[in-house]
């Protein structure tokens, strides 16, 4: 599954910088963006709400639905890793480790949504990859592996 964000993600040094409600808009800017994509794409986890403490034994179900909207069926799928690829278009470059840092609020986004059970490298092998692109025409992509498919 490939998730698309019309905006490169900031690096950490933006990121840290902003009053702390900015950082939840921003990670709820993120959010609404891929529930928005998850519902045209017609797919629909449904984890406990994220502000609970998790369990590995509870169980997200996955419901597909056809293009006119009925359901075609669910799917119970247990907490497994997943494999994650941020991939960041932009006229410039960040250090890694700034890049990374920067893709928190994306990260926290993803696991509030249910597409990742947790964000420790336990539930998540995650890659960065940067690539160059016009001015104005920065853009992130997302690839998650094991999600959906």
């Amino acid at each position: 599954m490939i998730l698309k964000f019309p905006k490169p993600t900031p690096s950490q040094n933006q990121r840290d910088k902003k009053h702390f409600m900015a950082k939840s808009k921003l990670r709820d800017a993120y959010q609404m963006q891929i529930r928005q994509q998850l519902l045209d794409k017609r797919i629909r986890p449904t984890w406990p709400p994220s502000k609970t403490k998790r369990s590995e034994k509870q169980v997200p179900v996955w419901l597909f639905k056809d293009q006119s909207g009925d359901m075609l069926g669910s799917e119970a799928v247990p907490p497994a890793k997943v494999k994650l690829t941020v991939r960041r278009y932009s006229n410039g470059t960040l250090d890694k480790g700034n890049f990374i840092g920067g893709c928190k609020s994306l990260l926290d986004a993803l696991v509030r949504e249910g597409l990742i059970f947790d964000d420790s490298p336990k539930w998540l092998d995650d890659n960065y990859e940067q690539h160059k692109a016009q001015v104005k025409q920065g853009r992130t992509e997302v690839e998650l592996e094991g999600v959906g498919d």
